[in-house]
């Protein structure tokens, strides 16, 4: 599939068709940009679900600030909620007097904010939103020829009811352009991205998984965007029985980083991998290790984000169960690739890591900002 149809959206009320009022879903397109000489970050996400609990659909629009800026150094948040959306998926053929040519538009409105994939290249997205102290207010184009990431090993794990979370990345490395505007009370702040290192994600299922850490890099001090990481561990819930943490992991290569490896891509996320259980995860200090393995390939990995650069978000799923995210764009990382146990490519950043940990537990540390 193309990136138009893994941004296509699986709950079908955004689309005007029917959807049986007791299935579950939540749905969410997200973006990350990166500032990586500043190390400001922002993450804008448009979510849909089914409220089970309240027998309504429920369509929220969101944004975090992560600036850099020490005497201003917590976390923005704004988020609003609606119950109608505005939305338009088409594929087809359109004419000009040069002949047929394809229209592939995939666009979502929720409240003042959209989300416009305009071709299998172009994302626009515009939008404000406000909140008790302040208001953001966002123009920003990403521009991305790759192809869509899959972190699952078979597309068909993406088409049944198991995993009961479904992850892809249509555009997993962007160039961002556009402008952000943030108000705070009387102070306004401008951010300014040019070819900024970004990326699109798109995510859906009955519910949130157990318990998950996620992870995305494309921007690293030695090979700038020539490298590209994805990866998750996670746990699922069978009736009274967890998993150990399953996980999955993924690099890509272009440019001086591909001159060095010589290879495109290296996925760990065959059975053997996500299986390896060598994934360990620390809630208390917003930490994730982990380990892949494939073939002669081996990748060992560390992310951490500073609390103060961490947002505690409510992430609720249609049978109104809450979790807990937390939620940072501007974490440091460490990754190393060997091959037959020698060191190939050591890969590391300061400040443009996202890293995303739920858990169904409250951080007494880290206050949820929405």
């Amino acid at each position: 599939m193309d990136k138009l149809e893994w941004n296509r959206p699986r709950f079908k009320k955004i689309l005007g068709e029917s959807w049986p009022e007791k299935d579950p879903i939540q749905e969410s397109w997200f973006i990350k940009v990166n500032d990586p000489v500043n190390g400001n970050a922002i993450w804008l996400k448009f979510t849909a679900m089914n409220n089970l609990k309240f027998q309504k659909a429920d369509y929220e629009a969101w944004a975090m600030i992560f600036p850099t800026d020490k005497k201003e150094n917590s976390v923005l948040a704004f988020k609003e909620l609606y119950e109608s959306v505005e939305s338009l998926f088409e594929r087809s053929l359109g004419f000009t007097i040069n002949g047929c040519i394809p229209v592939e538009t995939f666009k979502l409105t929720i409240g003042g904010c959209t989300f416009v994939q305009e071709d299998n290249q172009t994302i626009v997205t515009k939008g404000k939103l406000k909140s008790k102290n302040g208001s953001v207010e966002w123009d920003l184009t990403l521009k991305d020829s790759s192809s869509p990431l899959l972190l699952f090993p078979f597309e068909g794990l993406y088409n049944g009811a198991f995993p009961k979370r479904k992850p892809v990345s249509p555009f997993p490395n962007a160039l961002a352009n556009g402008e952000v505007i943030v108000q705070v009370d009387s102070k306004k702040t401008k951010y300014t991205f040019n070819n900024a290192p970004a990326m699109q994600g798109h995510n859906w299922g009955s519910e949130h998984s157990y318990r998950y850490v996620w992870s995305h890099i494309n921007y690293f001090e030695e090979f700038g965007t020539d490298v590209v990481f994805e990866g998750y561990s996670g746990k699922i819930k069978v009736g009274p029985f967890v998993t150990p943490w399953i996980t999955g992991l993924a690099l890509r290569f272009t440019g001086s980083a591909y001159a060095k490896t010589n290879v495109k891509e290296i996925l760990f996320l065959d059975i053997a991998s996500m299986l390896s259980n060598s994934a360990k995860v620390d809630y208390q200090n917003f930490l994730w290790q982990f380990e892949g393995k494939k073939g002669d390939y081996k990748l060992k990995g560390m992310i951490q984000a500073d609390s103060d650069k961490i947002a505690g978000l409510n992430y609720d799923d249609p049978d109104g169960k809450r979790n807990y995210c937390y939620n940072s764009k501007t974490a440091s990382a460490k990754i190393t690739l060997f091959y037959k146990n020698k060191e190939l490519l050591v890969m590391s950043t300061k400040n443009t890591a996202a890293i995303e940990l739920l858990t169904d537990n409250k951080h007494t540390a880290v206050p949820v900002l929405v």
